[in-house]
This record gives C-alpha cells, sequence and structure tokens, in this order.
C-alpha cells in the first residue's frame, strides 16, 4: 500500500508535488482560521487562494499531455496501453489539485459560516 502511494507521488511530476505542499500549507492555514477570530472577507481571500493547487494541477496535466502529444508528433511509436498508463500518469497533478481546491473550499465555506460580523470587534454583531 506504502509503494503505491510512493509510485503515485513520483509520477505526480514538479507541478502535482507543488499543488500538494501549497494545498497542505493552505489547508494548514485554513484549519487555524478556523479558531473564530478571522473574518468573512478573510476567508473570501482564503477562498481565492484555495484554486492555487488546481491551477498548478492543471497546468501540470497540461504540461504532461503535451509532452505525450510532442512525442508522438515526432514519430515516436509507442503501443495504445503505453499511451494510455502516460496520460493517466499526466493528470495524477490534476488530481491532486483537485482534491486540495475540494478540501480548502469546504474549510473555508465552514469559515465563512462560523466567522463573525465583520464590523465588530469581537464577532458579535451589534445593535444600533
Amino acid at each position: 500500500m506504502f509503494d503505491a502511494w510512493l509510485t503515485y507521488l513520483r509520477n505526480a511530476g514538479a507541478l502535482g508535488l507543488g499543488a500538494l505542499l501549497v494545498g497542505l500549507l493552505l489547508l494548514s492555514v485554513g484549519v487555524v482560521m478556523l479558531d473564530g477570530r478571522s473574518t468573512r472577507s478573510q476567508f473570501a481571500w482564503f477562498l481565492a487562494l484555495a484554486l492555487l493547487p488546481l491551477a498548478l494541477g492543471a497546468i501540470g496535466a497540461a504540461a504532461g499531455h503535451s509532452t505525450i502529444d510532442n512525442v508522438l508528433a515526432a514519430g515516436g511509436a509507442a503501443a495504445p496501453a503505453e499511451i494510455e498508463r502516460g496520460r493517466v500518469s499526466a493528470a495524477i497533478p490534476l488530481e491532486i489539485g483537485a482534491a486540495f481546491t475540494g478540501l480548502l473550499l469546504i474549510v473555508g465555506l465552514i469559515g465563512i459560516l462560523l466567522a463573525g460580523d465583520p464590523r465588530s470587534a469581537d464577532g458579535a454583531a451589534t445593535a444600533n
């Protein structure tokens, strides 16, 4: 089981691992932000940054597919099963980025629901 995870991460490439690291960093920041002192506007910025792992994963997947297409266009002969295996490996960064973006969106939406009124310093709504 552990070998399968290592193989998966080895095939992720630099942008896939970048999406993994950015996702882990943002996930830890989001969990710390859930302590109750963050406002809705701060969580809005967090949600905007939550798309970064998805963007890195999409760029990594596009680069992988482009590499496969360039090799095939240059006259590289490969069996259809090998091409399919290469395309599956090229999609790994996108899978990592999409998974972390989904987690970060859930954390951000929970944070927006739990965040206090941004007009008040202590999080409680003031009556005027």
